[in-house]
């Protein structure tokens, strides 16, 4: 679990030229190649980028907590998502909607049912020998914040509007 405010702090380490005292040459070379890379890919400007084939990576700038509703919301509405440290790799999958409009709707309608598709909620040592329900409360209580959820798709869904074209095939 990663706050938004480390993740935070990375975004911003990735966006300047901040060479921490503490790393030797090869983590300066790592780090210099991974702020390259995102520099590259574009996500100072957008927090999309497109990979073709239906698929891109969104940067939603949030924490695990923050990042994984997200996630669960676009699994809702059929994409396939793919969870790393404050992005996702999101694929059409069974989606009906664009995601551009699916963001549209979630940041100005009513929030998606987060388990609809059935996610896969067994994260601690104990949790096989709960209920469905008593893993869907834990979740909501821990891993999951859907009041954060409409805000932050009306901030991602300023950048969907002409910029980004992933649509169901």
């Amino acid at each position: 679990m990663i706050h938004d405010r480390v993740i935070e702090k990375m975004f911003d380490i990735l966006e300047g030229s901040f060479e921490p005292s503490y790393m030797d040459q090869a983590a300066l070379r790592l780090l210099s190649e991974a702020c390259a890379n995102y520099a590259r890919q574009g996500f100072a400007a957008t927090p999309f980028v497109e990979l073709g084939g239906g698929a891109c990576i969104l940067a939603t700038r949030c924490g695990t907590v923050k990042t994984t509703t997200l996630a669960m919301a676009l699994g809702a509405s059929g994409f396939q998502i793919t969870q790393h440290d404050g992005f996702l790799l999101v694929e059409t999958g069974d989606a009906d909607h664009s995601l551009g409009q699916v963001l549209s709707a979630m940041a100005y309608e009513e929030m998606p049912d987060l388990f609809t598709h059935a996610p896969n909620l067994v994260f601690e040592k104990y949790h096989p020998y709960l209920t469905p329900d008593l893993l869907k409360l834990d979740a909501l209580s821990t891993r999951v914040d859907a009041g954060c959820l409409q805000k932050l798709c009306a901030d991602l869904q300023e950048y969907t509007s002409d910029r980004i074209g992933l649509k169901p095939s």
